[in-house]
């Protein structure tokens, strides 16, 4: 095509001052009407230059007819000089022609019989899911309407891409969940069509692995009775962690190691659970992964009654330290005093350490000051980012002042908790209790955590997968968000969308 643009450009110059102008109208006509061409049909500029080409050699060859010779008032040099020309248009339209049949495999999607290169619509699609991310990073939630056909218009020109369904499903969710707008479904129904993509075409980047993630979280929060742990677990292994095969260092990597730990944790499979905190920790140590680590072993510790573990674990979670990893590998984290949850779940260990030759006053004491921590971090969270009030900390704070002999305080706490909150059962067994102790005047009923029994909290016992279920979703890892818009009105995914 070089040569032939060469070769053509030569011949023009050796054309006279007439022929120039004759051959300069032409061209400026033939680009006027390529441009309106292009304008209207949008068929790309490749395409229109090749049929520009076209009709210029057509038109070009008929300057032998004596009749255009007049009308042009071509003498026989200019003619010799034109034909030249058409000779090297020809062989440029040639070899461009040779360049699109080899590029042009794909039609238009919208339908039209032109035909264009995939590159083209994949730069497209490509296009117009960065147009629909900008419009969730400026607008947030105010902006879901608006990306959703973005991301509807990119899945016109690339059918097969798992990531824009993702992106369509994720925010018909949200919407839902934040206006109520449109249908509700489970995860499993509305993520059929990105799992059923993703297997045809495997998630190939960070952001991509993040909705994997995303989806097995939703997975065990909103189908874990119907075997969404396992779900989640499967996908995981998957498209991230392939027989060991993965790359820890990689944050969102890291990410579904301790995700499949969780759905292992909430599984009943603590070894299973303890093993991938373990592998985490060992490449990077984080104070939510730590936390973790110890609710596992208050699940080993709940049968003997020995709390220890879990302690030194919940504490180096909260306050920092050190803690050893089973392959004997010791590990320092800085700790982070806003764990409401670990505070909470390090408060029912301390009262429920029955083998600690501590003094039990002392750890209820401890306790009740963790539960107090835990609540007014809650309620901060709850006034600055609109988390929901996690009640099971008044039910324990409530069970630290019973034991604690400060009766009246006890009811006011266990009282705080709503009627249709998840732990009211709970909360009322424990008042039904004190009124107990009272109507029958016995001044030591609360002497020891003995003579209480904790075990008849059968709905929802203490340190079980509620332990961390307030963890769902919310593991951070390396100490920084991940992709920012994957994370807008994260919260509301957890609240929703089907009841």
């Amino acid at each position: 095509m070089i040569i032939a643009a060469f070769g053509g450009f030569g011949s023009w110059i050796d054309l006279d001052q007439e022929g120039k102008k004759n051959v300069n109208f032409l061209v400026f006509f033939l680009l006027s009407l390529g441009l309106v061409i292009w304008f209207w049909t949008k068929i790309p500029p490749l395409y229109v230059i090749t049929l520009l080409i076209i009709l210029a050699i057509l038109f070009i060859t008929t300057a032998q007819i004596r009749v255009i010779n007049q009308w042009f008032g071509l003498n026989q040099s200019t003619i010799i000089n034109i034909r030249r020309m058409a000779i090297w248009l020809f062989l440029y339209a040639f070899a461009l022609l040779i360049y699109l049949l080899f590029d042009s495999t794909h039609r238009n999607p919208s339908g039209s019989n032109i035909e264009i290169s995939p590159k083209s619509n994949i730069e497209i699609a490509e296009n117009l899911k960065k147009q629909g991310r900008k419009i969730l990073s400026d607008k947030g939630r105010y902006g879901l309407d608006e990306a959703i056909q973005k991301f509807e218009e990119a899945q016109k020109y690339a059918k097969q891409d798992g990531a824009i369904s993702y992106y369509i499903g994720w925010l018909k969710d949200l919407n839902y969940s934040i206006f109520k707008k449109g249908e509700c479904q489970n995860p499993s129904e509305r993520y059929a069509d990105t799992l059923r993509l993703f297997d045809e075409n495997p998630p190939k980047n960070d952001i991509e692995h993040e909705m994997v993630i995303e989806k097995g979280h939703y997975f065990t929060n909103k189908e874990h009775r119907n075997g969404g742990h396992d779900r989640a677990i499967d996908i995981y292994n998957k498209y991230i962690l392939k027989k060991d095969d993965y790359d820890i260092s990689n944050p969102v990597t890291y990410l579904a190691l301790v995700s499949r730990g969780m759905a292992n944790f909430w599984k009943g499979k603590y070894e299973l659970s303890g093993d991938d905190f373990e592998k985490a920790l060992a490449e990077e140590p984080s104070n939510q992964v730590v936390y973790n680590r110890g609710s596992v072993y208050a699940m080993y510790a709940y049968a003997r009654g020995d709390y220890s573990e879990a302690i030194t674990w919940y504490k180096a979670a909260i306050y920092g330290g050190e803690v050893q990893l089973k392959n004997g590998k010791i590990i320092k984290v800085s700790g982070e005093s806003d764990l409401d949850e670990a505070r909470r779940d390090l408060g029912f260990a301390l009262l429920l350490d029955k083998k600690s030759k501590r003094d039990p006053k002392d750890r209820y004491t401890e306790a009740l000051g963790e539960f107090n921590e835990a609540i007014e971090i809650n309620k901060n969270n709850h006034d600055n980012n609109g988390d929901s009030i996690n009640y099971y900390a008044y039910v324990g704070k409530g069970i630290a002042e019973f034991l604690l002999r400060d009766i009246e305080t006890a009811k006011l706490t266990l009282g705080k908790v709503p009627e249709n909150d998840l732990y009211s059962d709970i909360a009322k067994r424990y008042l039904m209790k004190i009124e107990q102790c009272e109507s029958s005047d016995q001044s030591k009923c609360v002497d020891h955590l003995n003579k209480v029994t904790l075990s008849d909290m059968v709905t929802h016992p203490i340190l079980t997968g509620d332990g961390i279920s307030r963890m769902f979703g919310n593991v951070t890892v390396h100490e920084e968000e991940l992709d920012p818009v994957l994370s807008l009105e994260h919260k509301a995914m957890y609240k929703g969308p089907c009841p």
